[in-house]
């Protein structure tokens, strides 16, 4: 049941972010206009990361897209947007370094 329910949030963030990024972050002029679906978004994504984190890591070409725009982000001018995806990043590293400890 668990393995379903994690695949089913998986495919859920998948679609979040294939519409998010297409549509309203589509470029850097829309991160720019959008900082709070910016920041929520990378708030959502470090939610799915901090409890199914293999998951996320496995998926090579949605981490991309991920990191990619996470980039693009910290280019605005946006407080709480920065915040948010450095704690994604944060939380993305924790994981490796938990991992090796």
């Amino acid at each position: 049941r668990n393995e379903q329910a994690a695949n089913q949030l998986l495919d859920t963030l998948s679609k979040i972010t294939e519409c998010t990024f297409n549509t309203t972050l589509k470029n850097d002029e829309t991160f720019k206009q959008n900082g709070d679906i910016v920041e929520d978004f990378y708030e959502l994504t470090s939610q799915y990361l901090k409890k199914s984190p293999n998951r996320l890591i496995q998926n090579t070409n949605f981490l991309k897209t991920i990191f990619e725009r996470a980039i693009c982000g910290l280019l605005i001018d946006e407080t709480k947007a920065h915040d948010a995806i450095c704690d994604f990043f944060n939380e993305f590293v924790s994981y490796f370094s938990n991992e090796h400890d």
